[in-house]
């Protein structure tokens, strides 16, 4: 089925009277152009009220994409959001078409006809007669040209993205900036609210002679709701780690007699690897530790005793998570990250 769908640009921030002139726009194009109520998309009945200007840039893209044609109003240069739908439908080779001003009144109202809308014109054709060599080298001509052409629109297209990207950049980051402040003000604030109860924790477990706890863990009486506050512990080694990892590598390797003796020990040496942040993993050095032990070899128990002294865990930022319970269904983690909504 043929697109017959035409989408209205102009300017509407900033102009109090943008609904009548693109509903003027809607009649211009069904009394001038023939075109039927159903194939005319005027943003402004798609856009809430209430929107911010990226989320209406958003949907307004998607619907220019959708449609064969974009017709632009005479004010379109002085609106971002018109700028960009123009170069967006440029980009996707759409028909443009430049309307009149359609809230003209009067003797100029009267001008509004078919013949107004402006156009790309079909250029005119000539036929030249030619020798097969003059055809063969218009031909590679016209190759060359072409091959030049297309290079040229791929730079602009390039450059006309740029241009979007830094039309929408500014806001999308401010967006972004004052969600992440809303995140740190709920932070703080939750944070501040358990802190007297963190602290009534902490001398509990001191007089229990308990060790002090990196996360607290608090659930409201009917089991449906459950704050989880604290820090999570990364691994991390001083730099005698080296010495360590040295002595043990040293052990394994001259334990290696034949091939088969060799693979068992680049299996166990795994146990060394480090993670992607260069650490390595405090479980595989336990495990490590504990074959230490059943070896008896007193070189391997040094480097191992070696690595273990050298073992510097650091905390993480202070965290907050927040799950809630609904009857017979499991917890669920109310995402606080841009990954998790």
């Amino acid at each position: 089925m043929r697109n017959s769908k035409i989408y209205i640009a102009g300017k509407i921030s900033g102009d109090p009277g943008y609904r009548t002139k693109f509903r003027l726009a809607e009649d211009y194009l069904q009394e001038c152009h023939d075109y039927e109520m159903h194939d005319i998309v005027n943003p402004v009945e798609w856009c809430g009220e209430n929107w911010s200007w990226l989320r209406c840039m958003a949907l307004c893209l998607w619907l220019v994409a959708d449609c064969a044609a974009v017709a632009m109003l005479p004010d379109w240069k002085q609106s971002r959001g018109a700028r960009i739908e123009h170069r967006w439908a440029e980009l996707l080779g759409k028909k443009m078409l430049y309307l009149p001003d359609v809230t003209a009144s009067g003797e100029d109202k009267s001008k509004n006809t078919k013949n107004s809308i402006t156009m790309d014109n079909n250029e005119e054709k000539t036929m030249v007669e030619m020798t097969p060599e003059e055809k063969a080298q218009f031909d590679a001509f016209q190759q060359e040209q072409a091959r030049k052409a297309q290079a040229e629109a791929k730079r602009e297209q390039r450059k006309q993205l740029q241009q979007m990207t830094d039309e929408v950049m500014a806001e999308a980051v401010e967006v972004l900036k004052q969600c992440n402040q809303t995140l740190v003000e709920a932070k703080q604030k939750v944070i501040g609210t358990f802190s007297a109860l963190m602290e009534l924790r902490k001398e509990v477990n001191e007089e229990a002679g308990k060790k002090e706890q990196d996360t607290f863990m608090f659930t409201n009486s009917e089991g449906t709701q459950r704050i989880r506050i604290g820090y999570n512990m990364n691994d991390n080694y001083l730099d005698q780690v080296e010495e360590g990892i040295a002595k043990v590598k040293a052990y394994l390797e001259s334990l290696a007699k034949d091939e088969q003796s060799k693979e068992l020990i680049s299996l166990v040496l795994r146990l060394l690897a480090r993670d992607q942040k260069g650490n390595l993993k405090a479980s595989r050095v336990i495990q490590l530790g504990q074959l230490a032990e059943k070896s008896g070899n007193e070189d391997f128990q040094e480097g191992m005793r070696i690595i273990r002294e050298a073992y510097r865990p650091t905390r993480s930022k202070l965290f907050v998570r927040c799950s809630v319970k609904e009857p017979e269904k499991e917890w669920q983690d109310i995402g606080l990250g841009m990954g998790e909504v």
